[in-house]
């Protein structure tokens, strides 16, 4: 699956935003990202990677917008092991998707349930 980038601008009460890529594999949703300055973008912070685990993620889906591309969001049952990232919304993983990129983050969602299901099914035996 290719990687997906994305845009947040809820960072720091909106002062920052954060850009990256979102891209799913067999062990979960991979998310690399950097937060920068919302007013001149001059400001950056190095890059960061974190890897969510397909046993904290309770659901994922796509939520089309009606002039945008849409959000994709993560709803997850843990965030024990994530540290601190700007993303986090509660429980919940919200990025804004845009509109060139709408259906390879349909496709994303439904690859990512999929592999979810796989990795429940999996610990089952």
């Amino acid at each position: 699956m290719n990687k997906i980038p994305f845009i947040s601008e809820t960072a720091y009460w909106g002062l920052a935003k954060t850009t990256g890529f979102i891209s799913v594999d067999e062990s979960g949703i991979g998310i690399e990202y950097q937060i920068s300055d919302n007013l001149f973008d001059v400001f950056r912070s190095e890059v960061k990677d974190i890897e969510i685990s397909y046993d904290t993620i309770q659901n994922i889906r796509f939520k089309k917008g009606w002039f945008f591309g849409g959000k994709l969001i993560i709803e997850l049952n843990s965030i024990k092991n994530l540290g601190r990232i700007p993303l986090l919304e509660e429980t919940e993983i919200k990025v804004r998707i845009r509109r060139k990129n709408r259906e390879l983050a349909r496709d994303f969602a439904v690859s990512s349930q999929l592999e979810m299901s796989t990795n429940k099914l999996n610990n089952l035996d």
